[in-house]
């Protein structure tokens, strides 16, 4: 049976530019059929400043907030070769931004408004990550992008938007991820890059029909990948997933906070196998689980059995840990 292998890339280990060939290393070695990437760094703040200080009329915050999200993003198209198409779709995103800030199109709908520009840094990354994977990967490999929101249908609840599983699972039926992933072979491996945190909203009523992308809250990347895997597994009875991979910057789940190793009597130790009932009883304690993987994420795997692994992206030998 074909197995599938989903990784998740955050914008915690994607933060500078030196990162892709990281990427690139990890893609080479474990040759996953799909790559959900997050916004560059902290790009989606540098997005919500932006949108606040324009609501807000704050003429200092949307200049910086702008100025930091170019500052994320642009030294991705400096350091290495992009293709001039990646080049002018960024170019028009900034164009896009630029004329935001200057025009400030809000009324009643801002929550709409603000979805729209916060999906810009994912949008983004994603854009740069596939155009760099496929100028670096040899011919064996095949990179191409989808847009999440092609196949994540969500009511239109703006910047929290809930997942409508059965009007997704229809789109993704469909949708070019789920094709690729079967015609991936040992001589042309497909690989599939999405975008976390983003879907689309539908209204329709006698009067009006119209699409808008949502977000489905922060953080929620991790939850996508998982959903994809979800839907993945409910699609398919010739393949499964092996195991949901987050890189983080994490060696796995430990048995404390890391960040406060000091200030415990215990030693810190990472384990290599843990089970979802004690990693989610570490999350509602407030234990070094807490904050690592977004809450949503599990109640998609756990359900159907899809493992989930937790790998440090700094060094791709260590396994981390794996949540059975």
């Amino acid at each position: 049976m074909k197995e599938i292998r989903p990784f998740k890339f955050g914008g915690g280990v994607l933060g500078t530019p030196e990162s892709l060939p990281q990427l690139l290393e990890i893609i080479k070695n474990y040759k996953p059929e799909i790559v959900v990437v997050s916004a560059f760094g902290k790009g989606t703040n540098a997005l919500k400043d932006l949108v606040e200080g324009c609501i807000s009329g704050d003429r200092n915050m949307t200049n910086y907030a702008f100025r930091t999200f170019c500052e994320i993003n642009e030294p991705f198209l400096d350091s290495f070769p992009i293709t001039h198409n990646i080049r002018l779709r960024y170019a028009n995103h900034i164009r896009f931004l630029e004329n935001f800030i200057k025009n400030k199109p809000f009324s009643n709908d801002s929550l709409m408004v603000k979805d729209r520009i916060l999906i810009l840094g994912e949008i983004i990354s994603s854009e740069i990550v596939n155009d760099y994977l496929n100028l670096n990967l040899d011919e064996s490999f095949s990179s191409e992008l989808v847009l999440a929101s092609s196949f994540i249908k969500t009511d239109m609840n703006f910047g929290a938007a809930n997942v409508l599983k059965k009007d997704s699972l229809k789109c993704f039926a469909n949708s070019s991820l789920l094709s690729r992933c079967l015609n991936s072979t040992d001589s042309k491996h497909l690989i599939t890059v999405t975008q976390g945190f983003i879907g689309s909203g539908s209204y329709v009523d006698e009067y009006s029909n119209y699409n808008a992308p949502t977000t489905l809250g922060r953080e929620s990347s991790d939850y996508v990948i998982a959903l994809i895997s979800n839907m993945l597994k409910t699609s398919l009875s010739i393949a499964e997933i092996k195991e949901v991979t987050l890189w983080k910057n994490v060696n796995g789940v430990a048995n404390i906070d890391p960040n406060n190793e000091e200030e415990n009597d215990h030693p810190l130790v990472y384990s290599s196998v843990i089970s979802f009932k004690k990693f989610r009883k570490q999350v509602a304690h407030g234990g070094s689980a807490e904050g690592l993987v977004h809450p949503k994420t599990l109640d998609e795997l756990e359900p159907l059995g899809i493992p989930l692994r937790i790998r440090p992206f700094s060094n791709i030998e260590e396994m981390g840990t794996l949540v059975l």
